[in-house]
């Protein structure tokens, strides 16, 4: 591999501008429901406190983003565990076929959801969790935008549902 100063210089504006994108992808996610409270509710009780949230949901999109691939490497997968459950289009009735790719992205969803409901339970019920999750519900005048936790509650959500995701093979 060519270690040279340009390479490295490209590789760096090419995860730059990945970064970005997922960050504005994510951002996104969260700014068209403000724009639907303010058209339905009207305006925050404080801008600040809404700006100050858009900040951090997008720095710990690029945390989360950036540590993500790290992740990855080290969850269940390489643990040697098999999945609990594997579903593919083989296993679907002959009738589902034609539409077999929409029934399984829809049982993906489903599992993911399930996952993430489970480990939020977990964040309630578990004291050391809690202690983390706790930001979230700390907040006074919630929004779309302002409803961001603790980076380490984010990572241990993540870590949890991807493991969850990952003994569940769709």
């Amino acid at each position: 591999q060519d270690l040279s100063p340009a390479n490295f210089l490209l590789g760096g504006l090419a995860f730059a501008t990945w970064l970005a994108l997922v960050v504005v992808f994510r951002l996104a996610l969260f700014v068209v429901p403000l724009l639907v409270e303010v058209l339905l509710e009207g305006p925050p009780k404080s801008w600040r406190t809404t700006m100050e949230a858009t900040a951090w949901q997008g720095w710990s999109t690029a945390i989360l983003a950036t540590a993500s691939p790290f992740l990855a490497r080290i969850l269940p997968d390489t643990w040697g565990l098999p999945p609990l459950l594997r579903v593919t289009q083989a296993n679907l009735p002959d009738w589902l076929a034609p539409a077999a790719p929409i029934a399984l992205a829809l049982l993906s969803l489903c599992i993911l959801n399930l996952a993430q409901y489970w480990a939020h339970r977990a964040q309630h019920a578990i004291p050391w969790l809690w202690r983390f999750h706790l930001v979230h519900h700390s907040v006074r005048d919630m929004d779309s935008m302002n409803s961001f936790t603790h980076p380490a509650d984010m990572i241990g959500l993540q870590i949890v549902t991807s493991t969850l995701m990952a003994l569940v093979v769709v």
